[in-house]
């Protein structure tokens, strides 16, 4: 019984840690590729949540006004996480749940903005730009603003040029949703005739069916190519 109750108190305090993960699972996508990592995964999050609310209530006890009401700044909540469990009330844990929200917020910009390994190469520690594979770095990064691009489908022998919104994660089928698509034919050796235009268009190819090029700036309707002004053949970028 004992064991028992001691599993369930577990799963309460994890509660801080889980809201976290799946919070930080929606905004960057791959966390946590097997059970264990997903399980250290929530025990890091929870002692982060955990200290960010004694965080908050140390930083409310040096203001004389909130001290004189008895804000507590000693970081009870952080102690009794790696002591005595029992000392964790419920409402440490609704708290921490709470802060599982703007934790998983910084988590997320610190992983969008590469800071760990910006910091790393600025210390000469790594020379690695992230954790995904470059077909993503490519489309979620500075580089590809500002998001028009001519994908070469050589499956379909067909070209689309457009502004991908929404693309796949890593070790999947390249999928991309493009919209403001003008679609080329790509069979001649110089040129590629136009075909129609469409608002949106999902592809789902291998990885080596397609290619990407980035494109500076999608012209206007007056000056989009057309059969009269083809697009012209240029070695493709494989992504």
């Amino acid at each position: 019984m004992e064991i028992k109750e001691f599993t369930f108190r577990l799963m309460l305090l994890g509660i801080p840690g889980i809201s976290c993960y799946f919070l930080l699972k929606k905004l960057i996508g791959k966390i946590g590729a097997d059970r264990i990592e997903a399980v250290l995964s929530i025990f890091v999050f929870s002692i982060l949540c955990y200290l960010s609310v004694d965080i908050l209530f140390w930083i409310a006890s040096l203001v004389p006004s909130l001290a004189a009401q008895g804000q507590d700044g000693s970081f009870m909540r952080l102690k009794s996480l790696l002591g005595d469990l029992s000392k964790i009330d419920d409402a440490a844990i609704l708290e921490s749940t709470a802060c599982s929200v703007p934790v998983a917020a910084v988590l997320a910009w610190l992983y969008r903005h590469k800071v760990w390994n910006r910091i790393g190469q600025g210390l000469r520690l790594t020379n690695r730009y992230g954790d995904e594979d470059v077909f993503n770095y490519l489309l979620g990064s500075e580089l590809s603003a500002p998001g028009w691009y001519v994908v070469r489908d050589h499956k379909e022998s067909l070209i689309y040029y457009g502004a991908i919104t929404a693309w796949s994660d890593e070790n999947e089928d390249r999928e991309l949703l493009l919209a403001e698509v003008d679609v080329y034919s790509n069979q001649g050796e110089k040129s590629a005739q136009f075909l129609y235009k469409c608002a949106n268009l999902y592809v789902c190819r291998n990885r080596d069916d397609i290619s990407i090029e980035l494109m500076p700036e999608k012209p206007e309707a007056k000056e989009r190519p057309s059969s009269e002004q083809p697009i012209n053949e240029t070695k493709p970028d494989t992504s």
